[in-house]
């Protein structure tokens, strides 16, 4: 008999035989498109924000060139972290792309 917990919209059943359990997906639908879309956005508006009120010499030109090399150096390990997540979880049965992305971004953001 399986024991089925629902917790912020994930189902766990316990008990259940392997491969009963709802798997998740790295590249979701539109709602994923639109989230990420935000994020970008208050990233930007973060950026601005600070360098309107930074005290400083530094030109708005060199902020964006500052700028856009981060953003451009986070979007990078970003799409690389979906990309592994996605091929190695096609790789490996019973282990999903989210846990894959999940250990990816554990291991960039600790060990750089």
């Amino acid at each position: 008999r399986s024991r089925v917990f629902r917790t912020k919209g994930v189902v766990v059943r316990c008990g259940a035989p392997p491969g009963a359990m709802e798997s998740c997906s790295v590249v979701g639908g539109s709602f994923a498109v639109v989230v990420q879309i935000c994020l970008a956005v208050i990233t930007c508006m973060v950026l601005v924000w600070k360098k309107v009120y930074e005290t400083g010499a530094r030109t708005w030109f060199d902020f964006g060139l500052d700028s856009s090399k981060q953003l451009a150096g986070a979007g990078w390990v970003h799409i690389a972290n979906m990309l592994c997540a996605v091929l190695l979880a096609t790789d490996l049965p019973g282990v999903d792309g989210c846990s894959w992305y999940a250990a990816s971004v554990i291991i960039d953001a600790t060990l750089g």
